[in-house]
């Protein structure tokens, strides 16, 4: 239920008429990041609505994000319902009787609303990292429950690597694909001793693929682990100071930066 009811919400926030109020009302570049996180914090919520969530935790947190978006909901029936009816859906009378109302306690109200509603997703965006969660219902976090077999490949340089030619390009060509607009997941799998980690290397280091991503990250995963250690390891190629005593503020800083730049992102072992 939850990841359906972000979704209206995104839908409602995309209406002409709504993202018209918004511009006049002086908030639409706001709430157009209010609709960014929201649409994160969606990606979130996949599984909630399909599979049973047994951390009380995370039920907690789909309750919270139930609750912000019936907020968010609200906030703009409320501004809405102060247009008269005979405007909706013509929008030069619309910005007409906009204009003549001069209503600007409502601005004043309608920006203290959507500030409120920005500092509630931050607190849910901490609480998400706090708690763990990546992706719902696909279990527990940190934990295998079969241990991998690894094999050790030596370092080496790209140009010493042979084979691989065809899947090589084929792996770049879909971080390349431009049709694909949020972030995606490519999963290279197969038994040990495959070669799965060369492949990968050749992709992660060739000149292609370091022009166009120029933020690039590598994370080997030991067989049990803790997302925050993840994090940390990833701060760390980032140049984030004290990356060991990384607070939770930091590690929402971390997400934020990272929110709209163009990265790729190796977890290598998994």
């Amino acid at each position: 239920m939850a990841e359906s009811v972000v979704s209206f919400v995104l839908t409602k926030l995309g209406d002409a008429i709504v993202k018209e109020v918004l511009r006049l009302y002086g908030v639409d570049k706001q709430v157009e990041k209010v609709s960014r996180e929201l649409s994160r914090i969606q990606a979130f919520l996949k599984d909630a609505d399909t599979k049973r969530i047994v951390d009380e935790r995370q039920k907690q947190w789909v309750k919270e994000v139930r609750d912000l978006a019936y907020w968010i909901e609200d906030v703009i029936d409320t501004f809405l319902s102060e247009v008269p009816p005979k405007e909706h859906g013509k929008m030069k009378a619309f910005k007409r009787w906009f204009t003549k109302s001069k209503k600007l306690p409502a601005v004043h109200r309608i920006g203290d609303e959507i500030n409120n509603i920005e500092e509630r997703i931050q607190e849910i965006n901490e609480s998400r990292i706090r708690y763990g969660i990546s992706n719902l219902g696909e279990g527990t976090e940190g934990e295998i429950t079969q241990p991998v077999r690894r094999i050790m490949l030596p370092d080496v340089d790209e140009a010493d690597i042979v084979g691989f030619e065809a899947d090589k390009e084929k792996i770049i060509n879909l971080l390349l694909d431009k049709s694909t607009t949020r972030r995606s997941v490519i999963s290279i799998v197969g038994t040990g001793g495959l070669g799965k980690t060369t492949l990968t290397r050749k992709v992660y280091n060739s000149d292609t693929v370091k022009t166009q991503f120029p933020v690039r990250m590598w994370v080997t995963i030991s067989q049990k682990f803790e997302l925050i250690d993840i994090l940390r390891k990833i701060a760390d190629q980032l140049d984030i100071e004290s990356p060991k005593d990384l607070s939770e503020h930091q590690l929402t800083k971390l997400y934020r930066s990272l929110a709209e730049e163009k990265y790729l992102l190796v977890l290598d072992d998994i």
